[in-house]
């Protein structure tokens, strides 16, 4: 299903989904150029970091913005048919990791321009990749069960991620930080961000995120269940 949806978003384009992926290129262009003159950073150095920082921003922004929408935009299949809510959240979540697998074809192209081959580290993405995409689902679900009763979670999970993506370290590097340094230590998108971009960048995570991440991870799955369990049959009276 999700395959077939993205396939008919980009009916009759050349490129289709590449189009975003393009445009987020430039930005990371422009980004990076603009962040390695501010911090004196080599460019080598800051345009992976910024482009695996912004490839997982996206990521997590849209299953977080289009699942708190996700029921709401399925309510005549939901009225039709009986129909698994979890089945609307996996679509989400799988659409935008087909999304965010596009997207990664600029990191590729950075791994070839800057020699940044797989080494040993790379190996944590086993740990890391699977706890981001459960933190996913989980965020998914939780916002997709919540937003039927209360419509204000929906704008107030757009400005919370418009927020987020400036005091979180997407473009800018932990160490950048001159002061506050409890922006990056109690932010748990730090240690998201930092599971899966860490391996890639050739360094293995910080024990830290890996056990913050996975807590995240787990918590919000839990919390999300059961909060399913508990409203599953209240959901179609709320669309």
């Amino acid at each position: 299903m999700a395959f077939r949806e993205l396939r008919l978003r980009y009916a009759r384009s050349f490129i289709g989904p590449f189009w975003i992926t393009i445009s987020m290129g430039l930005w990371v262009i422009a980004l990076s150029l603009l962040y390695g003159g501010l911090f004196g950073a080599p460019l080598e150095e800051v345009a992976p970091f910024i482009t695996l920082g912004v490839v997982i921003w996206t990521y997590l922004q849209a299953v977080l913005t289009e699942g708190s929408t996700s029921l709401m935009q399925a309510k005549g299949m939901l009225e039709q048919m009986e129909t698994p809510i979890s089945t609307f959240v996996w679509l989400v979540v799988l659409r935008n990791v087909i999304v965010a697998g596009h997207h990664m074809t600029i990191f590729v192209i950075l791994i070839f321009l800057y020699g940044l081959w797989p080494n040993m580290n790379w190996l944590w993405l086993g740990v890391g990749l699977p706890i981001l995409l459960v933190a996913g689902f989980a965020m998914t679900l939780f916002v997709a069960v919540l937003t039927p009763r209360f419509r204000d979670i929906a704008p107030l999970t757009t400005n919370f991620m418009t927020v987020g993506f400036f005091l979180s370290p997407v473009m800018w590097r932990p160490s950048d930080l001159q002061k506050n340094q409890f922006i990056v230590d109690y932010n748990p998108f730090t240690h998201l961000l930092a599971v899966f971009r860490e391996p890639l960048l050739g360094r293995a995570p910080d024990m830290t995120s890996i056990i913050v991440s996975a807590v995240i991870a787990v918590g919000l799955m839990l919390i999300a269940m059961l909060l399913l369990g508990r409203k599953k049959h209240k959901i179609i009276f709320w669309l």
